[in-house]
């Protein structure tokens, strides 16, 4: 089975190299890998090339423009990205057969529900970021929705021990400053790299196996989370495991005194729960989750 990872760098892309299993239904996983200097993907010809070039049973697309503030002011290399390239992918696909594994996020919705977002509801993005997904979803589901070639997987609040993130921001204002003042009124679900990462190869598994699921899957980790309560388990998980010795206050904040260029929704957990039951997967509690990326962080000596 002829695997193309597009974004192998990125806290996703290392993720599932990490979890990469030997064989997926008895077939031998052939994985290629892309970075973004080895392709860029505002430019449509090279995105065309690498498929028809490597022929992949499946592609996952785990490169994405993810800087949410920045691309207020970055709109077209945004919407390039984010909604062009995969529409791209999607074309030279559907030539070869092959499958798509595109992720998506939970700013797509406007966060003006109190419930977790299940995939039927409709989509009001309030950011560049959010609308150059939703034109990607919309974009990759007029071209592939009548096959059964592809997945788009929306997530939430990806970290991981590696790269840019909030977990790693984090412990390093905590290393710099007494005190941390985090936004309490935006409310999701923290997810980990290694999670999405592992119920992506499932979802392969499950489509090699023949089980019909939706074009569109919501997945994160379980519970639900501030980004004060994420701040706030972060130093107290990593002090309990010796990664570090703080005492730093951290104070919660509403949304509007904390400005940012971009809109964040102020709800936005997904409702994982019908494609976890189909699959036979039970979610791990956001918190336990953040244990084990803080362990690895320590054991990498990362931080």
């Amino acid at each position: 089975m002829k695997v193309l990872l597009v974004g192998k760098n990125g806290q996703l892309g290392l993720s599932l190299i990490e979890t990469l299993p030997v064989d997926i239904a008895g077939k031998t996983v052939d994985l290629k890998m892309t970075s973004r200097e080895e392709l860029d993907l505002s430019i449509p010809n090279q995105c065309e090339k690498i498929i028809l070039e490597y022929q992949p049973d499946y592609l996952i697309n785990a490169a994405a423009y993810t800087a949410v503030d920045l691309a207020e002011s970055q709109e077209k290399l945004t919407y390039k990205i984010n909604a062009d390239a995969p529409a791209v992918f999607a074309k030279a696909l559907k030539k070869i057969g092959g499958k798509l594994i595109h992720f998506s996020t939970d700013y797509v919705f406007d966060g003006n529900q109190s419930l977790p977002y299940k995939t039927t509801d409709l989509v009001n993005p309030l950011n560049t970021y959010g609308l150059s997904k939703v034109q990607g979803e919309e974009k990759i589901l007029e071209i592939l929705s009548s096959t059964e070639q592809v997945k788009i997987i929306r997530t939430s609040w990806l970290y991981s021990a590696w790269g840019n993130n909030f977990v790693n921001k984090i412990i390093n204002l905590m290393k710099l400053k007494k005190t941390l003042k985090i936004v309490s009124d935006q409310v999701s679900t923290p997810t980990s790299s290694i999670s999405l990462a592992k119920f992506c190869w499932s979802l392969i598994k499950s489509m090699e196996e023949g089980l019909k699921s939706s074009n569109l899957i919501h997945f994160s980790d379980a519970g639900i989370a501030s980004w004060y309560d994420f701040a706030y388990a972060v130093l107290e998980i990593g002090n309990d495991i010796g990664l570090f010795n703080l005492n730093t206050k951290i104070l919660p904040i509403k949304s509007d005194a904390y400005e940012t260029l971009a809109l964040r929704p102020a709800f936005s957990a997904l409702d994982s729960s019908l494609m976890l039951s189909q699959l036979n997967i039970e979610p791990q509690h956001w918190r336990i989750c953040l244990r084990a990326v803080l362990n690895e962080i320590k054991n990498s000596n990362i931080s």
